[in-house]
């Protein structure tokens, strides 16, 4: 990234700063959850709220653990040992109040998830020591971009019913915050492949950010009348 040296070189005495910054906005990150499960409280249902996000907070963070002892980093130790227990209870919360007709559904995706990670740290156990760093960073960039992407899933029907209503916006805000400072920081430390993952992942942000600007978070009144009659 030859162009952004300048802005390399302005940036990387504030490195340290920046790289605080980082740590902070990712663990605040973490708590946008339990915005999405106050949401979740007040309907009282999960019905309509995506479970990947949550989900993928307990996947991400349970294998980025075993990583952070393997590169003997703390502060990657602690802070995902903090989002996995956060999303452990983010998951709890979501099953208690999905609707019993669903639950069976939710614990497939929780088996597929354990049984993900189990595998992933497994590989990670076995693998050359000189490849692992690399292959398990690339697995890492994978399933956080996702993880991002995965309200994206959704377009179709976001865009059939014009509302966002169901989409995580504390979780995506959040995000793009997060997303910002870490590009921010691969700029300061000129690494390519920070910098190429998080404009990924910023762009994928402003996408689903866009899309709350474009279309309400609640449903037209006509959708919510048809949901009504349904309903009767």
């Amino acid at each position: 990234m030859h162009l952004l040296e300048p802005l390399t070189d302005l940036l990387a005495p504030y490195k340290d700063v920046v790289g605080a910054a980082c740590g902070l906005l990712t663990i605040l990150q973490f708590f946008s959850g339990s915005l999405v499960c106050n949401d979740i409280r007040k309907k009282g249902s999960a019905a309509g709220f995506p479970l990947i996000p949550l989900l993928g907070l307990v996947v991400l963070c349970g294998i980025s653990i075993p990583f952070g002892f393997q590169i003997r980093d703390d502060m990657t130790i602690k802070v995902n040992m903090i989002g996995f227990a956060l999303g452990t209870i983010y998951c709890l919360i979501y099953y208690y109040y999905t609707p019993n007709e669903h639950k069976t559904k939710v614990w497939g995706q929780f088996g597929l998830g354990g049984a993900f990670t189990t595998a992933i740290i497994a590989y990670s156990q076995l693998e050359d020591p000189k490849v692992v760093e690399f292959r398990f960073g690339m697995i890492v960039t994978v399933l956080l971009l996702t993880m991002i992407a995965s309200p994206l899933f959704d377009l179709p029907e976001i865009m059939r019913k014009k509302s966002t209503a169901g989409m995580p916006f504390p979780i995506i805000f959040s995000g793009t915050l997060c997303g910002l400072s870490w590009l921010a920081y691969g700029v300061c430390l000129n690494n390519d492949f920070m910098i190429i993952q998080n404009v990924v992942a910023v762009a994928l942000s402003f996408i689903q950010l866009s899309l709350f600007v474009i279309y309400p978070s609640t449903p037209p009144a006509k959708e919510t009348k048809k949901s009504a009659k349904k309903t009767n």
